[in-house]
Formats: structure tokens, sequence, C-alpha cells
């Protein structure tokens, strides 16, 4: 019959145990990053949870292999909306180069224009 699926999660972030509450949209990408994981993995996941919970810590927290697949969620998501605010500052900025040249065309033209008519 295979693995269980998860349908859905629930994400709880307490800020505190990082001391920085700044980093709070990190560490919600970084537990999403578990919620993916746990819905596409589903059977390898809980397998990994139980090793974590025999092993009673012994494994670093950064060092075991949900932790390093949600970690690189959280880097993946970052990198994406890097990337994603640095092609709408780019967008701005060639709308923005885009309507000066547009103004510059319509100053040129009214100023034959009013050349025109002086003649």
């Amino acid at each position: 019959m295979g693995h269980p699926q998860l349908i859905s999660a629930k994400v709880v972030i307490d800020n505190r145990v990082l001391k920085d509450s700044n980093r709070t949209e990190e560490v919600l990408q970084h537990e999403v990053g578990h919620a993916d994981d746990a819905r596409r993995n589903t059977g390898i996941y809980v397998a990994n949870s139980k090793k974590n919970d025999e092993e009673k810590g012994k494994t670093p927290h950064d060092k075991r292999p949900n932790e390093i697949v949600a970690n690189n969620f959280q880097k993946t998501v970052a990198a994406e909306k890097q990337a994603s605010l640095k092609a709408a500052e780019q967008q701005r900025k060639n709308e923005e180069k885009q309507r000066k040249q547009e103004e510059k065309r319509k100053n040129e033209e009214e100023k034959r224009r009013k050349k025109n008519e002086m003649l």
C-alpha cells in the first residue's frame, strides 16, 4: 500500500531560539522546508525522524538528514527570492529608462512643432 502521505502541516515559529526576531522569514522558510520534505518524501522523512529520536541527539542538529533537506530548501527559497527581487529591480530600471526616452522624444517633437509654427 505504500507510505502514508502528508495532507497538511502546521508550521509554528518560535524565533526566540535564534535570539534574533529579524530572522523569522529565514526560520519560516526552513520550517516550510520540513513540511515540503515530509509531503514529498513521507516515508523517508518519518524514518529519519524516528532515527533522530532513537539517537537522542547523538547526530549534531545540522548534520541530520531532515535538517540538511530543510536547510537546502531555505537556501533555495532565499536564492529564488533574491533573483526575483533583482529581476524586478532590473525591470523597474528598464521601464524608467523607457519612460525617460519617451519623454525625451515627446520634448524633441514639441520643440520641432514649435519651431515649425514660428516659420
